[in-house]
């Protein structure tokens, strides 16, 4: 992290509730349509009441908007993500060269079934940063479980798109980081293996792999047991030297670290995300992060950086760094945080301040 966005967050971290830097990434919803009903899908799933979601698409002007406001925030990349599927905007390139031209890093996260030749040079036209498929199977058997009621010919699309991803990337020298994403349930966490296969095959740029969001312990049926997690850990730990002599990036290192902190995040690591991050939905509403649904204000009502130092923004702060707080974060699903190494390098720092400025707050 430059020097400039530490000093900055910490002076806002000594404040406890004022933002001093700008977010230094954005995770935006494109979308809320959806091809796939992914049971482990927050959004989707067909095992949650009230799945599946459609709010529409994400107005192309609106985006505009907030991207001009990242340029002038400082904010460094940007994360095209999946209350729906990505490509399904009829407008994604535009977004993605709206976001390019405010000098903005991108991601985007597909389920891939929609990669065709000409979308793949689209992206890359576009100067897309990374792209990253997402994958819950390796056998027909596991899409079936992982995808319940989706034709058998969208597993082998997936295949197909990430294979032909990879392919084009390299044929045109693109730079595009291309990974594979993995997320690991009941019905595929003994597949280590079967997806290095599968990254190594598709000569993609990196594997990945997450753990299943139980949303609540609404799909809790789909979260392994504590046996079966050492299990994959002691799994995920021999893949890295496979994955090692193949040239392909991992994060295994990170994902075994969300598995032994688990569901008691809050215990081990605190959360800083209300100045790091915040989630952008379809509608324009301001989330502090994907599991946490508390409303920050909304895009169509305020500019970004109005909500950034809101009243919603200043509370959820004060309330964030309370170490006796608890009626917030059981409202969210922080259990196995993706921001928990994020999180994890700021608190290096700031535990050594924090005890000074809570007494001084005193």
């Amino acid at each position: 992290m430059p020097l400039g966005d530490m000093i900055g967050l910490l002076r806002g971290l000594w404040s406890r509730e004022s933002a001093y830097a700008g977010p230094f990434a954005v995770t935006i919803d494109p979308t809320s349509r959806c091809n796939l009903r992914c049971a482990g899908c927050g959004f989707h799933s067909p095992l949650l009441e009230g799945a599946p979601l459609d709010a529409g698409d994400l107005d192309r002007d609106l985006f505009a908007g907030l991207c001009r406001e990242l340029e002038t925030m400082g904010t460094r990349r940007l994360v095209f993500c999946g209350q729906g599927e990505p490509l399904l905007h009829p407008q994604l390139l535009d977004l993605i060269r709206l976001a390019k031209g405010a000098g903005l890093q991108t991601t985007l996260m597909t389920n891939g079934t929609l990669l065709t030749e000409e979308k793949i040079h689209g992206l890359i036209d576009s100067r897309l940063d990374q792209i990253r498929v997402s994958l819950w199977a390796t056998t027909p058997e596991e899409y079936a479980a992982n995808y319940p009621g989706s034709s058998p010919r969208l597993f082998e699309a997936m295949l197909a798109g990430l294979a032909l991803l990879a392919s084009i990337s390299r044929s045109r020298a693109s730079g595009l980081r291309v990974t594979l994403h993995a997320v690991l349930d009941r019905f595929n966490w003994q597949q280590v293996e079967a997806f290095v296969d599968l990254a190594i095959k598709a000569g993609v740029t990196a594997l990945s792999f997450s753990p299943l969001h139980s949303h609540n312990g609404r799909l809790r049926d789909l979260a392994l047991t504590a046996e079966a997690e050492q299990e994959l850990k002691d799994s995920l730990r021999r893949a890295q030297s496979r994955l090692l002599r193949s040239g392909v990036q991992h994060n295994i290192a990170e994902t075994i670290r969300r598995y032994e902190i688990g569901e008691a995040v809050r215990s081990e690591v605190p959360c800083y995300i209300a100045w790091t991050h915040p989630r952008i939905r379809v509608d324009g509403t301001v989330h502090p992060c994907g599991p946490c649904q508390r409303p920050m204000g909304n895009l169509r009502e305020q500019t970004l950086r109005e909500i950034w130092n809101g009243p919603a923004y200043r509370g959820f702060r004060r309330r964030v760094l309370d170490p006796d707080e608890t009626e917030l974060f059981e409202s969210c699903d922080c259990s196995f945080c993706c921001h928990v190494t994020d999180n994890s390098r700021i608190h290096r720092v700031y535990q050594w301040i924090a005890p000074v400025a809570r007494l001084l707050e005193n």
